[in-house]
């Protein structure tokens, strides 16, 4: 069965008028009743992308508080570069938490994995199989947030920040079709 989108727009019914009578009726469900089925989906994959931009966003900004911190003028390039805002910055979290622990990187980048399903792939079918994977990274993220943060602190401190910065732009923009040149660098 492909999940139709009518769901995401019903439950956002439901949260705006803030009627949640419909939502418990989703736990008692009937086999055959496909709307509140689907709406269950809806949910399901609602609480999958708002895991991921917990995780996504808390270290997103830690790194930018943190290059803000050690390094102003790398911040305030970057600001003015929109590249905290673009869809890119997806990426660069993963390397950054890539370049502390293989683990953590690939923490995130399977919870991305498993947001991008939820969000674009109707003929996924997501379950509560799916939002305890979800959960699961998420606590082991979290549980390792101050070491997490230590370990970037350190690696901002040191200026390698810079290196993954331009190891991210350089690959990302190849992948673009462009030549990234690095003759002009951060420091």
């Amino acid at each position: 069965m492909v999940f139709d989108p009518d769901g995401f727009f019903r439950l956002a019914e439901i949260l705006e008028s803030r009627d949640y009578k419909e939502l418990e009726r989703v736990n008692s469900a009937k086999e055959g009743d496909k709307n509140l089925q689907n709406l269950e989906e809806a949910l399901f994959r609602t609480i999958i992308s708002r895991l991921y931009y917990y995780v996504f966003l808390t270290f997103r900004e830690i790194i930018k508080k943190q290059i803000k911190e050690h390094n102003p003028y790398l911040y305030d390039t970057l600001e003015y570069k929109s590249f905290w805002d673009d869809h890119r910055i997806h990426g660069f979290v993963a390397d950054v938490l890539s370049e502390i622990s293989s683990d953590y990187g690939g923490f995130i980048k399977s919870l991305r994995r498993l947001r991008n399903d939820a969000d674009y792939r109707l003929e996924k079918i997501i379950t509560e199989n799916e939002i305890n994977k979800a959960r699961s990274i998420v606590n082991k993220l979290i549980n390792e947030l101050n070491l997490i943060s230590q370990e970037l602190e350190s690696i901002v401190d040191s200026d390698r920040i810079g290196g993954i910065i331009l190891e991210y732009l350089r690959r990302d923009q190849t992948r673009e079709g462009y030549k990234y040149d690095d003759s002009r660098t951060y420091h």
